[in-house]
């Protein structure tokens, strides 16, 4: 049986308690916006994206070949808001079972 492989991307926003307001709230509309355009390019449908607790986040997916593009692409988000935003992030690729 071929394993199924799954990443993970989970991370929060540095500084975000720092930042104006304005600011804190273009982060997370970046984020959104990334988290929609990898649901849209993943014919699966299986690349969601969340965020929770105020600036955390975590985005699954089924294509475990394209985390480090993903997490690449956040950063370039953010950074392009404020070149001071940024955000830690902790990526992970392991074998999966079926989601429900």
């Amino acid at each position: 049986m071929k394993k199924h492989y799954a990443g993970v991307i989970t991370g929060d926003i540095v500084g975000s308690t720092d930042m104006s307001e304005s600011t804190r709230q273009a982060c997370l509309a970046a984020l959104k916006r990334c988290f929609e355009d990898f649901g849209e390019r993943d014919v699966s449908g299986e690349t969601v994206g969340e965020i929770y607790r105020g600036d955390a986040f975590q985005l699954y997916t089924n294509t475990p070949e394209r985390v480090f593009d993903m997490a690449m692409t956040i950063r370039i988000a953010l950074k392009s808001i404020d070149g001071s935003a940024d955000a830690r992030l902790s990526l992970s690729v392991a074998p999966a079972t079926q989601r429900e």
